[in-house]
């Protein structure tokens, strides 16, 4: 097979974004699964981390704002990750937890202004449009799923976008 990236890339397939926000909304239908509780793992994974206290704190804030659901989340959803065969396979699901479903797509939302910047605003908006989500609720999420990136990222060059995205969007939730 090859991945959902390769497809759009070198097959140049039109509907790549759209089979790529069906496949995470489909993951988003299974509840209550023996996972860890991204709420706990995520408040000891800031607490315990490096950051300093302000990036700390705002993540700690926008942890609180994020309603409590067990929903299972991927919190690696991206384009290489998924795998087409004639069908789709979802794959590397190593850190995969229950959680709001915000804080997954919040997830995938940096890692695409990561890796590729143009799609990003496109995802955001027709994710939450398709789940009926209030984009404001992403946004909500976008500071803590920043500092947890910003915690186990080695590029250096994103770290100042990491850093700028937690006070962004932590204004945004004001």
């Amino acid at each position: 097979g090859m991945t959902l990236a390769q497809r759009i890339k070198k097959h140049r397939y039109k509907n790549g974004l759209d089979d790529f926000i069906e496949l995470q909304s489909k993951v988003f239908n299974y509840r209550f699964l023996n996972l860890e509780d991204a709420f706990l793992c995520y408040k000891e994974e800031i607490s315990k981390s490096n950051l300093d206290h302000t990036l700390k704190d705002l993540a700690l804030k926008s942890l609180n704002q994020i309603p409590y659901e067990q929903t299972l989340c991927h919190f690696d959803f991206h384009f290489e990750n998924i795998m087409y065969d004639g069908s789709y396979h979802i794959i590397d699901w190593v850190n995969a937890k229950l959680g709001n479903k915000v804080m997954d797509i919040a997830r995938t939302y940096i890692i695409l202004v990561q890796y590729a910047k143009i799609l990003s605003d496109r995802y955001l908006n027709k994710i939450t449009q398709k789940l009926n989500i209030n984009v404001q609720d992403v946004y909500n999420a976008i500071p803590l799923m920043a500092a947890l990136r910003l915690h186990e990222m080695d590029s250096k060059a994103f770290n100042n976008d990491l850093q700028q995205m937690i006070y962004d969007y932590s204004k945004k939730a004001e």
